[in-house]
């Protein structure tokens, strides 16, 4: 059985599309993951379950629609690819705390920043399914 990460876009920002662990914990149960576990109330899950990525997405997209109310975007990686996405990173020696990951669900064309300006000292590559940035002086 493969173990899976699920990052939520937009769960308790601001306010906005509130819902508790607990809660993810028990709708990612009902959909048959096991081993399930969040970190804090960022949205992230962790679990185990013999699905494809495609599957996956698409049941807890339907799931959270429901439950919320609103459609919120789900992106999937397996811990082997999260442990890629990780040894990829074009920053190493970068503080951790200043880099973010943007994850996609396809692979992000390699012009696709090509009209992007950026007048910060941000530094951004696009890599596969994700987009790293450096925030040198933080966010």
């Amino acid at each position: 059985m493969a173990m899976y990460i699920a990052f939520l876009r937009g769960i308790n920002v601001g306010g906005n599309n509130i819902l508790s662990m607990a809660k993810l914990r028990d709708i990612c149960t009902d959909l048959g993951f096991e081993n399930v576990r969040t970190y804090i109330q960022s949205g992230n899950v962790l679990f185990a379950i013999d699905m494809l990525e495609p599957e996956i997405r698409n049941s807890l997209e339907i799931a959270l629609e429901i439950q919320i109310g609103k459609y919120l975007p789900v992106k999937i990686r397996s811990a082997k690819e999260l442990e890629a996405v990780i040894s990829k990173n074009p920053f190493p020696k970068a503080n951790p705390s200043k880099v973010g990951i943007s994850f996609f669900t396809q692979l992000v064309p390699e012009n696709y920043l090509k009209n992007f300006t950026n007048t910060e000292p941000e530094e951004i590559v696009v890599s596969g399914r994700e987009i790293y940035i450096h925030f040198p002086n933080g966010m």
